[in-house]
């Protein structure tokens, strides 16, 4: 991972809304992987946010 910050933020944001992810450490790069592969869904902002969040998490280790 390239920006530590959007992990920290990512890790944040999964901690405090149950998608059943164990986010007790740092999350993994196939964690973020997983996360950012969810489909786009009628949800919570908060939920959405991990989704987006882990997308350009991704994207910054790709590119």
């Amino acid at each position: 991972m390239n920006d530590p910050r959007a992990i920290n933020a990512l890790t944040a944001l999964i901690r405090t809304v149950e998608l059943g992810v164990d986010a007790r450490k740092s999350l993994t790069c196939s964690q973020i992987t997983a996360i950012a592969t969810w489909r786009t869904r009628s949800e919570g902002a908060t939920a959405a946010t991990c989704r987006a969040e882990a997308a350009v998490a991704v994207e910054l280790e790709s590119g």
